[in-house]
């Protein structure tokens, strides 16, 4: 059972820490929260902050980071095409083609499948226009 106490307090921690422009340590608040609930072997817990962890690495820049964050995330949540999107978006800024195409694709079927237009619309632009940009298919 998920411990939503632990999720909120962290992700309010965290947010307040980065609406005073202190990311980083925005980030050290989730991961504290994302490995007591990994001690706790709450997997939902930890796919929740590991979301929001991602976010806020990538938008600081840390890539590398997000990746990982988002991977761990998508452990939990496989058919999250969002996840999977910015997975993808994280991929782009380190130049990993590959990997680019293969979460866009998978965040697409997953869009589809769950019917959700606007977002396939949306993915299948990215899609289109990341291999109009010379990346191969």
């Amino acid at each position: 059972m998920t411990d939503h106490h632990l999720v909120r307090r962290s992700l309010e921690e965290a947010l307040d820490l980065a609406r005073h422009s202190r990311v980083n340590e925005a980030i050290a608040r989730l991961e504290e929260g994302l490995n007591e609930a990994r001690k706790r072997r709450d997997a939902e817990a930890a796919s929740s902050l590991a979301r929001h962890a991602g976010l806020l690495s990538f938008a600081v820049g840390n890539n590398r980071q997000a990746v990982s964050y988002y991977r761990e995330a998508l452990a939990t949540e496989p058919e999250d095409a969002y996840l999977h999107l910015a997975l993808a978006e994280a991929y782009i800024s380190l130049g990993h083609a590959d990997s680019v195409l293969t979460s866009l694709r998978r965040a697409l079927e997953l869009a589809t499948e769950a019917d959700d237009g606007e977002l396939a619309e949306m993915v299948s632009k990215k899609l289109d226009d990341y291999i109009e940009d010379g990346h191969r298919q």
